[in-house]
């Protein structure tokens, strides 16, 4: 039964489940996502190599596991492995480790293991119990303990002890499966599987031929310079012609590294090299990662472009996948080229689903590439947009219809509707704010329905005004004690931070966003006039009293600004002032 949850401690607090060899998938994958409560990958990269210890270069080691944990954070991927923790899916462990010293950010890593070779495996026995698991290993033991850097394990129990292979099976349906649920709401594809090689026996290049065989093919990428079975994949690769076949002289050069690497026989190599054949007539499916080649400079885009070329899909379907990735550097150098032809309508539905799903670069990158928001932003897109995202993001829509000039083209009354329902959303923000205007129980919706058009428009910068102050009082207040804990933690770091420039705010820094926005408690801050005063002084040694200077000269500069600024509070006052009267009663 998969309908328990267990819990694993090995040094964290890890989830497991031990279920019999021929349990369905669908069952598997409904404990992972009900019980375990995980999220639906946007990509799944099953890790394939040897399962006895071997070790890898420093420099290929650190390529390798940095390019698969970042092709894993920033796609929301899913990494299945062996489990256990020798092999392929220590060094994966490794990884895993080094990404956790440097982000909280957990990735899911699931680890399917036989149950059988699993040392202190009678200490995992039990039902809904929090089960201390001992990982220190027996030197003399034939089994293995598990790897305390994976998030969750499939103990697969076949009734068999010492012996791999239990899993198999389970692991490839249990990956078929996944690949049937679809990327996204509103993607139509389903996940994406890919596998990667790293090092391996004979049996590596058999599970290779089962991928490249399957319905529909699962693209491979093959790390050259691990050893063993990836190398004599990549050597081949390099080899073979178009067709699958590799020209004379080659093949006894091929069978005679077959049986020094795995210590073969003539006719088992043979077999093997027979089996490397049948591999390479898929040979479009399979993808080199050349360490330290121009042409891939990490593993995570060699896994990502060999699923865009892997899979045979169109233009668009590429393009969609790497909206479902977030990964727009992808679609900007392998999806966007030169001479690409795109279906009447394909770049517009994708701006439709990048701004559903919030993927601001994508958005740039499409207008970029010829799609034009005067055309794009029609009645019906709008209306769309409106009734799928969230409230957050209607006053922007909103701003977004009236610069695209649609007003143009069709009558006011439409607009009304979306403005009233936006003021509607700021109806209690309004009644907080402003004394005069709570005197009124006039609702602003039907405001907006009896004014003309450059009343409406005049309402709702009001209601925006004051749903925007509203907030900025919570945001930074929030924002002060945000730096006091930084400060008291680290001064340091917490001086950097405020120097740091933020991409998603045209590279200003918070230390500007705060004077830009007159935010002076943060400014006054500890930790804002130490930073100032070391920038003022020139980094000497800070006196006593320093600080009191500094904070002279922002309060200068601030009462210049109130002076340049005064007039425009004047404005600000008439405006509400003008709104309390437009509301007072007949």
């Amino acid at each position: 039964m998969v309908s328990f949850k267990n819990i694993l401690t090995l040094f964290f607090c890890l989830q497991y489940v031990r279920l019999s060899y021929d349990t369905k998938p669908e069952a598997i994958l409904q404990l992972m996502l009900k019980e375990w409560q995980m999220e639906l990958p946007k990509l799944v990269i099953s890790v394939h190599g040897g399962m006895q210890k071997f070790e890898l270069h420093p420099r290929i080691k650190q390529l390798l596991g940095k390019g698969l944990i970042k092709a894993a954070v920033t796609t929301g991927a899913w990494i299945i492995t062996g489990g256990v923790n020798t092999g392929v899916a220590k060094h994966v462990g490794d990884a895993l480790r080094e990404h956790a010293s440097r982000s909280s950010r957990k990735i899911c890593t699931i680890g399917i293991a036989p149950w059988g070779v699993i040392e202190n495996r009678n200490d995992l026995v039990g039902r809904d119990v929090v089960a201390p698991y001992q990982t220190l290993l027996n030197p003399l033991s034939k089994l293995n303990v598990l790897n305390n850097l994976h998030s969750h394990f499939i103990l697969v129990d076949d009734g068999t002890v010492g012996k791999y292979g239990a899993e198999v099976k389970l692991r490839r349906e249990l990956e078929k499966t996944i690949n049937l649920q679809r990327i996204h709401a509103r993607i139509g594809q389903g996940v994406p599987v890919v596998a990667l090689v790293f090092e391996g026996g004979p049996n590596v290049i058999l599970t290779v031929l089962d991928f490249l065989h399957e319905s529909p093919p699962v693209p491979v990428v093959v790390c050259e310079g691990t050893g063993r079975a990836a190398d004599i994949l990549a050597y081949v690769h390099k080899q073979t012609e178009e067709g699958g076949n590799v020209p004379e002289g080659a093949e006894p050069e091929i069978i005679s590294t077959i049986k020094k690497t795995f210590n073969f026989g003539q006719s088992e190599a043979v077999h093997l090299f027979q089996t490397l054949l049948e591999c390479m007539k898929k040979k479009e499916l399979i993808t080199v990662f050349h360490i330290g080649s121009d042409e891939h400079q990490d593993i995570d885009v060699a896994i990502l472009t060999a699923l865009l070329k892997g899979t045979n899909a169109s233009a668009f379907d590429q393009l969609v996948l790497t909206l479902a990735w977030d990964r727009v550097d992808i679609a900007k150098n392998h999806v966007f080229v030169y001479g690409q032809q795109w279906l009447v309508g394909s770049l517009e539905q994708a701006m439709l689903d990048a701004l559903v799903m919030d993927r601001v670069a994508f958005v740039k990158l499409l207008i970029e590439n010829g799609v034009s928001m005067h055309k794009f932003l029609t009645i019906p897109r709008l209306e769309e947009l409106y009734n799928t995202v969230s409230e957050l993001l209607v006053i922007l829509l909103v701003f977004l219809f009236i610069l695209a000039n649609i007003q143009k083209y069709w009558q006011l009354f439409v607009v009304h509707f979306f403005l009233t329902e936006v003021t509607n959303l700021c109806y209690k923000c309004i009644y907080q704010k402003g004394q005069a205007i709570a005197q009124s129980n006039y609702v602003p919706g039907n405001l907006i329905t009896q004014g003309n058009s450059t009343q409406n428009l005049y309402v709702l910068s009001v209601v925006c005004f004051d749903a925007f102050s509203f907030h900025s009082s919570e945001f930074g207040q929030l924002a002060v004690e945000l730096l006091e804990q930084s400060f008291r933690q680290d001064e340091t770091m917490a001086m950097k931070l405020l120097t740091y420039e933020l991409k998603n705010w045209s590279n200003s820094t918070c230390l500007k966003l705060a004077v830009s926005s007159r935010l002076r408690p943060f400014v006054a801050h500890t930790c804002t006039q130490m930073l100032l005063s070391d920038m003022w002084m020139g980094r000497l040694n800070m006196r006593k009293n320093s600080w009191y200077k500094v904070s002279i000269i922002t309060v200068y500069c601030w009462h210049e600004k109130d002076q340049q600024n005064s007039c425009l509070d004047g404005r600000e006052n008439m405006c509400l002032n003008a709104f309390s009267i437009k509301l007072s009663p007949l």
